[in-house]
């Protein structure tokens, strides 16, 4: 249990539970993170990715999502 013996207990605790709220109330206003847009491993280090797969030098394959499980 927890008890404030004194008015400065309790004012720190008011002041912490004002915090709480603000930062809550602020990443509510900010709203969601946009995601980033995907991209391969293998084609962010190796510039001529795709070649070896038999597709043509321009062409990147496709991406396909890992399972949420």
């Amino acid at each position: 249990m927890v008890t404030a013996s004194s008015l400065s207990c309790l004012r720190g605790l008011v002041l912490l539970g004002l915090a709480f709220q603000i930062s809550t109330l602020l990443l509510v206003l900010a709203g969601p993170v946009p995601t980033r847009p995907v991209t391969s491993p293998s084609t962010v280090f190796r510039p001529d990715a795709g070649t070896d797969a038999g597709t043509d030098a321009g062409e990147v394959p496709p991406v396909t999502p890992f399972s949420d499980r």
